[in-house]
């Protein structure tokens, strides 16, 4: 393809700033057009070690640089905002068949793979010490949760007669602890009378309502009347102590659950 002809500027090129000849020649190699030496559209533009492209903002005051695609009229513009102090953006080494993809903050990585190995990290802000990914059905995505965790307390078998009185059992608490429900079940339920239990730390109620089972009921679950947890902290070493205040009529086979998360 034959040179475009050359026009006389008045700013011609030097080693500083291109002139607008060198800009024209510089933008032959872009559009598919002979630049003096028979250099087309596969040539390779170099520039080496501290050499530099600069775009200067205009009157408007803002500079761009723009890629056009070859299929259509869609272009990606690259712009500066307004900068308090020099910025730079470091791209790591790129090896084999890396590739750097520019995306929005909310696209989807789908079928690839994350290592882990060496040093590497998923690092996620809202998680806490302890927390593990669990996949949530709801949003289709896995998020960070505290490892939920239940206690069982068993008053005897399912045959042990369910008896009033403080401390009907006792343990401490192996670690810290934070509680978020508590229920009671029954191998026999009460024929009469609201079985009620209260739990306590250190001789202290953690239970500002008490659990409570119905008459002719097995759990606590279904209580007209909900426990409600006033102090959910529990200590490493903390005493648990749990009191029957009703039984109810021939009630067997109690059963506390204390459900949370341990705390590190």
């Amino acid at each position: 393809m034959a040179n475009w002809p050359e026009k006389t500027d008045c700013c011609v090129g030097t080693c500083v700033k291109f002139g607008a000849p060198d800009l024209r020649r510089y933008g032959r190699l872009f559009n598919n057009q002979n630049v003096n030496n028979a250099c087309y559209s596969c040539s390779t533009v170099c520039i080496q070690e501290c050499n530099e492209v600069e775009f200067q903002a205009g009157a408007c005051g803002v500079s761009a640089l723009y890629f056009q695609s070859c299929g259509n009229c869609f272009k990606y513009r690259i712009a500066t905002s307004a900068l308090a102090a020099d910025r730079v953006i470091t791209l790591p080494v790129a090896t084999g068949a890396d590739s750097f993809v520019f995306n929005c903050a909310t696209a989807t990585l789908t079928s690839k793979t994350v290592d882990l190995a060496s040093c590497n990290t998923i690092l996620d802000t809202c998680a806490s010490t302890g927390d593990v990914l669990q996949y949530n059905a709801t949003c289709c995505a896995y998020q960070s949760q505290a490892l939920r965790e239940t206690f069982f307390i068993r008053f005897g078998n399912n045959c042990t007669a369910v008896a009033t009185g403080n401390g009907q059992y006792e343990f401490q608490m192996p670690y810290c602890f934070t509680l978020t429900d508590v229920y009671a079940t029954v191998a026999t339920a009460s024929s009469c009378g609201v079985p009620s239990i209260q739990i306590q730390q250190n001789a202290l109620d953690i239970l500002s309502t008490a659990i409570t089972i119905d008459a002719t009921e097995k759990t606590s679950r279904t209580a007209a009347v909900a426990a409600v947890i006033s102090d959910n902290t529990m200590d490493i070493n903390g005493v648990m102590t749990f009191d029957v205040d009703v039984a109810g009529t021939s009630t067997a086979g109690l059963v506390i659950g204390l459900i949370g998360y341990q705390r590190f």
